[in-house]
């Protein structure tokens, strides 16, 4: 995806679990990235997984935040039991 300078961009980071255990505080950390100035995190539950309590920050999300539980998931796609976060980013460099 080519980006540039001005505009707008998110991603989505998933987090699952498909060992046979469920996992509880599993640390997510997303460091910034150079030509983004990211401003906005959510996060959606789904399945039994649980989202960290919020208010979710760009601070919290790239310092680690905890997940509270993701319990095992049969491989998917989409894997049933899992979180998403979602982020939302103005760009500051022209790139791929």
């Amino acid at each position: 995806t080519t980006t540039v300078a001005g505009s707008t961009t998110s991603y989505t980071i998933t987090v699952a679990n498909l060992g046979p255990s469920p996992v509880v505080s599993a640390v997510l950390t997303d460091p910034s990235a150079a030509g983004l100035v990211c401003t906005t995190v959510s996060c959606a539950q789904f399945g039994t997984a649980v989202c960290p309590a919020g208010p979710l920050t760009i601070a919290t999300l790239q310092a680690g935040i905890a997940i509270p539980l993701l319990p095992s998931s049969p491989v998917g796609p989409p894997p049933p039991n899992r979180v998403e976060f979602y982020v939302g980013c103005g760009v500051t460099a022209s790139g791929n």
